[in-house]
């Protein structure tokens, strides 16, 4: 019998470019934030981590509306505006909000190991085509 060769092994691992991370930051903390923080109870950790994975999309990051009030405040700040145009930007978050929605549910007991393999090289496959469609795309304004 034949053996045929993984196309898809470079994508088990994924590479440092497409993964989650976590990074130390010296960050000037204005006053009024931390007095805020203090009345309420709130960790400046949690007030950055809920915001930044919010604003990405990312899986069990919240409700629609946050994720929506999230990238709204991003977009009124312009972030991003001098590479890209309104319209690209949404279609920037529409697509982070597209591939959040096909993430299997993680009490779905109908999936099986092969399953959620071949659902992870999907995403690392699609996350690094995605990358480098938007990343060829800057300062272009149009499609």
């Amino acid at each position: 019998m034949k053996k045929h060769k993984n196309r898809f092994k470079q994508y088990e691992e994924i590479s440092d470019e497409f993964s989650s991370e976590w990074r130390k930051l010296d960050l000037l903390v204005p006053s009024n934030l931390k007095m805020l923080d203090s009345l309420l109870d709130l960790k400046l950790e949690t007030l950055l981590k809920d915001f930044m994975w919010r604003l990405s999309y990312m899986v069990a990051s919240g409700t629609d509306e946050q994720c929506e009030a999230a990238r709204d405040y991003f977009l009124a700040c312009g972030y991003g505006k001098d590479l890209y145009s309104e319209a690209q930007l949404l279609q920037i978050f529409r697509e982070l909000d597209a591939k959040k929605q096909f993430w299997p549910d993680v009490d779905d007991e109908v999936i099986t190991p092969v399953q959620e393999e071949l659902h992870y090289l999907w995403s690392h496959m699609h996350m690094e085509y995605w990358f480098a469609k938007w990343k060829g795309r800057r300062g272009r304004s149009k499609f």
